[in-house]
């Protein structure tokens, strides 16, 4: 046959050809046997050679250059893959020690802050208790002297009394006047 011809056929002549039992081979010829047989499938082999061979190969040609892309593709879209996971994974680290580098300045400044704070409260606690003894201090001497102020005049009094007699009256009025001095 031509390869016009070989174009013309249509599928369901082709699959009949693909399907010719061996039993039918036999009974056309009207021969028996294994050697007639394998004569007839080679021979069968080889129409089918010819009508489908340049097909076929067009396909098997077809079907390697297409495993070849697919192959070529896919390394490449590993390789790009794997650039891809690398770059995230660096971009992830990075961003992972900015922040933890944050974190540390952060926790820097206020463990300064609070060493700080606890600086200044206890030099004013200090200066606090330093002006409360000052103040006690300073009122203690206030009373000691008006104790002994106090104490002085009732002397003087007490000894003026002894010296001099006196009445009711001035003695009133000098307790009234010692007490009011003792209030002030």
């Amino acid at each position: 046959m031509s390869n016009s011809k070989q174009k013309k056929l249509s599928s369901t002549e082709l699959a009949g050809v693909n399907q010719i039992p061996v039993q039918e081979l036999k009974a056309s010829n009207g021969e028996s046997g294994d050697a007639h047989l394998t004569s007839d499938v080679n021979k069968l082999d080889q129409i089918r050679d010819m009508l489908f061979g340049e097909h076929v190969a067009a396909l098997q040609n077809d079907y390697q250059s297409l495993d070849k892309n697919f192959d070529k593709n896919i390394s490449i879209l590993r390789k790009e893959f794997n650039a891809s996971i690398l770059e995230l994974k660096q971009d992830v680290d990075r961003k992972f020690e900015q922040l933890n580098n944050s974190l540390q300045a952060e926790e820097s400044e206020r463990l300064a802050a609070t060493d700080e704070l606890s600086s200044s409260l206890t030099r004013i606690n200090s200066d606090i208790l330093t002006k409360i003894e000052l103040e006690m201090k300073r009122i203690d001497q206030a009373l000691d002297d008006q104790q002994q102020e106090a104490s002085q005049k009732l002397n003087e009094m007490i000894a003026t009394l002894q010296n001099k007699k006196v009445d009711r009256k001035s003695l009133a009025t000098m307790f009234t006047q010692f007490a009011k001095e003792l209030e002030s």
